[in-house]
């Protein structure tokens, strides 16, 4: 469980969010002051929620074997300061009985590998979690026309190739999975992210 000073920086901000949604901030200084408090005490809740735990998070040293750069086809992955993430310049595959035909999951593992690989061959101490993490995945649909079911979503794709490179196993005593939907009304895309569980 959370502690009580945890609880209250969490509730902050709570409050320093909504303060921005019902405040039209046209002071342009004044909006990053408040989403600057809101970072630093983001980090701190996360900071003490994994000293209260005694998370393990290692930066393990890979050699860089000097991969030649693939056809990554815009998939990004990238270190944070507590974690990964990773951009997906598309939704997650249909589940294989909708994708067969085109090979599209195929296709997805392949550039998802390569942009796993790409990574670790550009940076020697990566990120390693030795203690429960959680997945979050937030696919960000063009249009109301683009959406589909979680449970039409090939999720074990990405998290099996992340997880043999980040994790200790995919076992569901290693992860705790968050879906999430929004309307981009731009572009159809998908941000993954890896951090240490927080406990709620």
């Amino acid at each position: 469980m959370a502690n009580n000073k945890t609880v209250e920086a969490i509730k902050r901000l709570n409050l320093d969010y909504q303060y921005i949604k019902e405040n039209i901030l046209t002071d342009e200084s004044q909006y990053r002051k408040v989403l600057d408090d809101i970072w630093d005490l983001y980090d701190s809740v996360l900071m003490e929620s994994y000293e209260a735990k005694s998370i393990s998070l290692e930066k393990v040293h890979r050699p860089s074997n000097s991969m030649p750069e693939k056809d990554l086809g815009g998939y990004i992955v990238k270190d944070l300061q507590d974690g990964i993430e990773v951009y997906l310049p598309r939704l997650l595959p249909n589940k294989k009985k909708i994708s067969d035909k085109n090979g599209d999951i195929e296709l997805f593992k392949t550039r998802l590998n390569n942009a796993v690989k790409h990574f670790i061959s550009q940076n020697e101490n990566t990120v390693f979690f030795t203690s429960k993490v959680d997945i979050t995945i937030h696919q960000y649909f063009k249009n109301k026309s683009s959406l589909k079911d979680y449970d039409n979503c090939d999720i074990k794709q990405a998290i099996d190739a992340l997880a043999a490179a980040f994790m200790r196993d995919d076992s569901p005593l290693e992860y705790n999975l968050h879906m999430y939907g929004d309307i981009d009304g731009q572009n159809n895309y998908t941000i993954i992210r890896i951090i240490p569980e927080i406990d709620e």
